[in-house]
């Protein structure tokens, strides 16, 4: 009887350790959702520069190469113009009829919220114009976009949903590096774009810069980052599919990671 109580005792030990690991394992991909703050925006009164700005997104969109080749990332957008006093606009493709609104549409749900300069609006439509975007040019959408993308990302549903969060697993340090392979120049320097990713009580973060040790180094080419981009826009699309569809996306996304990893803490 002894040895049946003994026996007995550490099944349920056994049992209650094994429910603590589940719970601190779940618990350790509960995460809470911090939204961007979004800046006060304004629809009327825009100087001379504000309309030129304007003028600018407004015949990039009227482009249908330009409005083909974003349709592969997003949908929605915020273009937040940093260099300009309160000036905002929300992009739209849906229905396949792209428009550019001054403001930010708060009633939208935006896949991607980017921060942009007057340099960056004025330049657009010249990378479009000849119906082509060059490999330097698709550098520098990504060197201008990636950052504002990582955090839109870092908000989609489906990276709080408990069951993909532990799928995927990720650590709470990573820093992440948009490779320059060609040398290509932007804003003066060809200094590649490193960004820090930290999960901090269960918010996850994103800034310019590499600082500390991280758990994971991912690094990749703007090639890469465009597939990345497509992948993280097919999640949000499919965030009410079928599990299975889920799955997949997921496979995809995790076959993603360990191809771009260069250091991972053992």
């Amino acid at each position: 009887m002894a040895r049946i109580r003994s026996l007995g005792i550490a099944v349920l030990i056994g049992a209650a350790a094994a429910a603590l690991a589940i719970a601190v394992t779940c618990s350790s991909y509960k995460y809470i959702k911090v939204s961007e703050q979004l800046p006060a925006w304004k629809t009327e009164n825009l100087s001379p520069q504000d309309l030129e700005i304007e003028s600018a997104l407004r015949k990039c969109v009227e482009n249908p190469k330009c409005t083909d080749y974003f349709k592969q990332f997003f949908t929605t957008a915020y273009l937040i113009i940093d260099d300009a006093d309160s000036l905002c606009f929300t992009y739209s493709s849906k229905d396949d009829k792209p428009q550019v609104r001054r403001g930010l549409d708060t009633a939208s749900k935006p896949e991607l919220i980017v921060h942009l300069n007057r340099q960056n609006c004025m330049n657009l439509p010249v990378i479009f114009e000849d119906g082509e975007v060059s490999d330097e040019e698709s550098y520098r959408i990504f060197r201008v976009t990636l950052l504002g993308s990582i955090r839109s990302e870092l908000q989609m549903e489906a990276i709080y949903d408990p069951l993909v969060a532990r799928i995927l697993a990720l650590p709470k340090f990573i820093q992440l590096t948009l490779r320059n392979e060609h040398g290509y120049l932007y804003q003066g320097t060809t200094q590649e774009l490193t960004l820090s990713v930290v999960n901090v009580n269960g918010q996850w973060l994103a800034f310019e810069g590499a600082m500390g040790n991280p758990d994971q180094k991912m690094a990749f080419t703007h090639n890469q980052a465009a597939d990345f981009r497509k992948l993280m826009f097919k999640m949000a699309v499919d965030h009410n599919a079928p599990m299975e569809q889920k799955k997949r996306n997921l496979n995809d996304l995790k076959a993603f990671f360990n191809n771009v990893t260069v250091y991972k803490k053992k």
